[in-house]
C-alpha cells in the first residue's frame, strides 16, 4: 500500500476511535421515575415540546445546542423497561443517561452523596438456597443469579470518567463510583443491607436503572447512571420527601453540566 494511502488509514482510524460518544444532531436521552426527579431538567430545557408514547411522557428540547429527551419512566423496572424501549424507537438517542434518587447501603455514604453506577446489578435476579418448610429465610444464602444470561450492566467508561471529572463542582455531598442495585424492592432490613454491600460492594439500591441499562445494551447505546442518596437506613437518615426534592434538583444540575461536557469533548 502507498504510505501516503497507509496515512489517511491511519488517520482515519484515530478520528473514529477519538469521535465523541454522542452527536448533536442526535439527542442524549435522560431519564427519571418521578416528577421530582425530572421537573428541574424540563424547567430548564430550551423550546420544550411535551410528547406522550403509550402513557409514557418525553420532553423534548434543547440545552444549549444539544438535543436532549426528557424521559419520565414512572417507577419500577417493567415501566422503565418500557420506557427506555419506547424512547429509543421515537428518538434514537446517542446517549441514555439515567438518574435520580437511591437509598444508600454503607453508613458512611450520607444524603446528598452521589453515586455514579459504574456497574448495574439486577438485585432480582438471586438464588435462594433450598430451605424446608418452618425453617425461615436465609438471606446469607442468596447469590446474584446470572446462568441465564447477564444481570450485571456497565456504564460506559468514557461517561464515567467524564461524570468523574465533574465532582468537584458537585456541592451537596461527595462523589462516589461503584456498584448500584436495582430492582422493584425497597430495602430497610439492615442485615439484608449489609449483606448485599459485603458480597456485590453495592453503594445503594434504587428501582429503575438495570432494566434501562439491559434495554440499551441490547441497542448498543452508551449508558450511564448516576444517582443522589435520598435515604440510608444505615445511617438513620430517611426518606423526607422536601430534602429528597431538594437532592434530586441537586442531580439534576450536576445532570445538566454533563450535558454541556458532553458538547465540549
Amino acid at each position: 500500500m502507498h504510505w501516503g494511502k497507509i496515512v489517511v488509514f491511519v488517520l482515519g482510524l484515530w478520528l473514529a476511535a477519538s469521535a465523541p460518544v454522542w452527536a448533536q444532531e442526535s439527542p442524549v436521552l435522560i431519564q427519571g421515575a418521578m416528577d421530582i426527579e425530572v421537573s428541574t431538567l424540563v424547567e430548564r430545557l430550551e423550546e420544550p415540546q411535551a410528547v406522550v408514547i403509550d402513557g409514557w411522557t418525553y420532553w423534548q428540547g434543547y440545552i444549549g445546542p444539544q438535543q436532549v429527551v426528557v424521559s419520565q419512566t414512572k417507577v419500577g423496572t417493567t415501566n422503565a423497561a418500557a420506557a427506555t424501549l419506547l424512547g429509543i424507537q421515537r428518538f434514537s438517542p446517542a446517549v441514555i443517561i439515567n438518574q435520580g434518587t437511591a437509598g444508600g447501603y454503607p453508613a458512611w455514604l450520607h444524603r446528598g452523596d452521589l453515586i455514579i453506577g459504574a456497574t448495574i446489578t439486577n438485585a432480582g435476579a438471586v438464588n435462594a438456597a433450598r430451605r424446608e418448610a418452618g425453617q425461615g429465610l436465609e438471606v446469607s444464602e442468596w447469590t446474584v443469579r446470572d446462568e441465564f444470561g447477564p444481570v450485571r450492566w456497565r456504564s460506559d467508561a468514557r461517561l464515567v470518567s467524564l461524570a468523574e471529572a465533574l465532582k468537584e463542582v458537585y456541592s451537596q455531598g461527595r462523589v462516589h463510583t461503584g456498584t448500584i442495585f436495582s430492582s422493584d424492592r425497597w430495602s430497610r432490613e439492615l442485615d439484608y443491607i449489609a449483606y448485599w454491600q459485603k458480597q456485590e460492594n453495592a453503594l445503594g439500591e434504587e428501582m429503575e436503572a438495570a432494566a434501562s441499562a439491559q434495554i440499551a445494551a441490547a441497542y448498543q447505546i452508551p449508558y450511564l447512571c448516576v444517582r443522589v442518596v435520598s435515604n440510608n437506613e444505615a445511617a438513620q437518615e430517611p426518606w423526607e420527601p422536601a430534602k429528597a426534592e431538594r437532592l434530586a434538583s441537586g442531580c439534576q444540575e450536576y445532570i445538566l453540566r454533563l450535558v454541556a461536557a458532553l458538547q465540549n469533548r
